[in-house]
């Protein structure tokens, strides 16, 4: 239920951008989202809240990204383009090009989200232009 609620707020924010958006049940991806000849895997990684890990104060959303049996994160382009990481207690979206994607577990404090949606714009649109420049 966590990973399908992450899809559809991902992919209503990137209806709101302007890309058309569709869920699919794909390998190594969830969402393909299109805007004019662009088309772009997208994997969606979700966590319902963040939580304290042992021994830190500090509250984070921790998302395991790798693809298959052992979260490999070897040549996730073959895979996806772009990951959106979900935190749904903050209603925040996170995105990175698949090749920033450099450790198996990311974590991320409900404040890197933003108060509203301009992070989650600035990532994305940050993950798109170095996609068309690669």
């Amino acid at each position: 239920m966590t990973g399908r609620q992450g899809e559809h707020l991902v992919s209503a924010f990137l209806f709101e951008l302007g890309w058309q958006s569709n869920i699919v049940d794909a390998m190594g991806y969830d969402i393909i989202a299109t805007r004019e000849a662009t088309v772009l895997r997208v994997q969606v990684k979700s966590s319902s809240r963040p939580v304290a890990e042992r021994g830190k104060l500090i509250r984070k959303y921790v998302f395991s990204v790798g693809v298959g049996g052992k979260k490999s994160i070897d040549d996730l382009e073959n895979y996806y383009d772009m990951l959106a990481l979900c935190g749904l207690a903050d209603r925040g979206i996170k995105f990175f090009p698949a090749p920033e994607v450099t450790a198996k577990t990311i974590r991320i404090r409900p404040e890197e989200f933003g108060l509203d949606d301009a992070l989650a714009r600035h990532s994305w649109e940050r993950a798109v232009k170095m996609l068309k420049e690669k």
